[in-house]
C-alpha cells in the first residue's frame, strides 16, 4: 500500500471522526444521527463496491446491476421524494438537526465509497 493511500486513510479516518463529532453536538435524537451515520456508511461501502468490481466479478455485476439499479434508484427516489416533501411541509427541514443529518448522511455515504473504492482498486 503507497503512501498516498495510507495519507487518504488517515483523512478519511479524520473525517469520519469529525463527522462523529458533529453529530453528537447536533443534539437531541443522538442515537438516529449515528444510525443515519452508519447507514450512509454502508449505502457507500455497497455503491464502492459496485463502482470497483474485480474481474472476476465483472459478468456478475453486470447481471445484477440491471435488475437492481432500477428497482432500487426508483424506490430510493420515491422514498427521498416523500421525506423530502414531508420536512419541506412540517418545517422540519430548515432545523439545523435536519440538515446536519443530511449531510452527516452524505459525509458518510462519501467516505463509505472512498475508502471501499480505493481499498478494492489501490490497495
Amino acid at each position: 500500500m503507497g503512501s498516498k493511500v495510507l495519507i487518504g486513510y488517515a483523512l478519511g479516518a479524520l473525517a469520519a471522526l469529525g463527522t462523529l463529532i458533529a453529530g453528537w453536538y447536533l443534539g437531541e435524537g443522538r442515537p438516529l444521527t449515528f444510525l443515519v451515520w452508519v447507514t450512509g456508511g454502508i449505502l457507500g461501502w455497497i455503491a464502492g463496491i459496485a463502482a470497483s468490481p474485480q474481474p472476476d466479478e465483472k459478468k456478475d455485476f453486470l447481471k445484477y446491476a440491471k435488475v437492481v439499479s432500477a428497482g432500487v434508484a426508483g424506490y430510493l427516489i420515491g422514498f427521498i421524494h416523500d421525506l423530502l416533501n414531508e420536512a419541506l411541509e412540517s418545517g422540519t427541514a430548515t432545523t439545523d438537526l435536519f440538515i446536519g443529518r443530511v449531510f452527516i448522511f452524505i459525509a458518510a455515504f462519501g467516505l463509505g465509497l472512498l475508502f471501499t473504492y480505493v481499498g478494492r482498486r489501490h490497495a
